[in-house]
């Protein structure tokens, strides 16, 4: 039964029935067939004398008093029902997308250098992660010979959802060439942390993870011990922070690389990481600079805006440029697990700040108090002398 359908019983006179459009007898003009009611929406209009409207105007029309029909446990019912198949098909959809784990078998073979040798990961990690190799590579558009074209040898890194269900593997070119990084397509970079699955949680409760921009980057922070995500570049997205709010993480060390784009990502980072604890790394200034290359055009481009420069040069400070977490040739994994643990705290978050400010207010407003009531005192005792 349709919701409205008690009302085209009791005030009009229906004469022919449809799954939803009735035609009955107009009661305003006397036309037989000529008043449509369309008993889902309650909306109604006579083709004769043009008279239209909503149930609640054709029930005062009548001279009734109208009240707003309640669904019946038959329309509940049929309307959970669909909602249940609707999110069971949506939920079926979303497995298919799902790859299973024996896909990865066909890049499981002997360890390429490049993880061991070029990255300096332990074997353990290598294994932990799924890391393997591609001879022939993925298949890349050529806009010069219009023709899809293997790109060669690449490495393979898996990603997963937070749950830990196989979506695929995004490739690392080997060699030279461009893109290094080969991601599927589809892949939604904007909304998704490399290596949100491999969160560790403590009492239930993930408390702390390392913020960097590179996949491999979060794979040799996390080889030291710490938990980390990837944020697949220098920016990042408010989708990516509410995935950080979905997976429980309440701190946030931010581990950018050390220059132009890492100082960027730092400032825009803070810009969205509202309501977290916030910490960032502080780089040893004598032994490294991020101003990897200056402005040499004349129109004084600032070291952040360097990109717009048309005419660059290196910097010759003396000291090393470019260095990123996953540096090993720079840093060791003592000197990240220093730097971790001695990043020092960027802001308050947001509850801490307005409980900081409440604590403030009741301290000016107990003084204000105070005050008062030591003038009134030796207004007192300045009239009894």
């Amino acid at each position: 039964m349709e919701k409205y359908e008690a009302v085209a019983e009791k005030w009009l006179s229906p004469v022919l029935r449809g799954s939803s459009e009735w035609m009955c007898a107009c009661p305003f003009c006397g036309g037989n067939q000529s008043l449509q009611f369309n008993v889902r929406s309650g909306l109604w209009l006579c083709f004769k004398c043009e008279e239209r409207g909503s149930a609640k105007r054709l029930v005062e029309k009548r001279g009734g008093s109208y009240s707003n029909p309640m669904l019946g446990l038959d329309m509940v019912q049929e309307s959970l029902d669909k909602l249940r198949d609707k999110v069971r098909a949506q939920r079926r959809n979303q497995r298919e997308e799902f790859l299973p784990e024996t896909y990865l078998a066909r890049f499981d073979g002997k360890v390429n250098p490049y993880w061991t040798n070029g990255r300096k990961f332990a074997r353990g990690t290598i294994k932990e992660w799924e890391l393997g190799y591609d001879p022939i590579g993925p298949r890349l558009y050529n806009a010069d010979t219009g023709q899809w074209e293997r790109v060669g040898q690449s490495v393979t890194l898996p990603y997963r959802t937070p749950e830990g269900d196989l979506l695929g593997v995004f490739h690392r070119r080997l060699g030279d060439g461009f893109p290094r990084y080969i991601y599927p397509k589809g892949f939604d970079r904007k909304g998704s942390l490399f290596g949100s699955w491999m969160l560790s949680e403590e009492g239930g409760h993930i408390r702390r993870a390392v913020l960097v921009e590179g996949s491999t980057d979060a794979i040799r922070v996390h080889q030291t011990g710490f938990d980390a995500l990837g944020q697949y570049g220098s920016s990042l997205h408010p989708r990516q922070v509410q995935l950080l709010r979905r997976l429980g993480v309440n701190e946030i060390v931010l581990f950018y690389d050390y220059d132009a784009s890492g100082r960027k990502a730092t400032k825009q980072a803070l810009t969205v990481l509202d309501g977290f604890i916030v910490r960032s790394v502080q780089w040893d200034t004598e032994r490294f600079c991020w101003q990897g290359k200056l402005c040499n055009c004349g129109m004084g481009h600032p070291p952040l805006e360097i990109g717009k420069c048309l005419k660059k040069k290196r910097c010759r400070c003396g000291r090393e440029h470019d260095v990123d977490p996953g540096d090993w040739k720079r840093l060791s994994d003592s000197t990240v697990v220093k730097m971790v643990e001695e990043a020092p705290m960027m802001g308050r978050p947001e509850w801490e700040s307005r409980s900081a400010s409440r604590s403030s207010r009741r301290r000016s407003s107990s003084r204000r108090r105070g005050s008062a009531l030591h003038l009134e005192d030796a207004r007192i005792r300045r009239s009894r002398d």
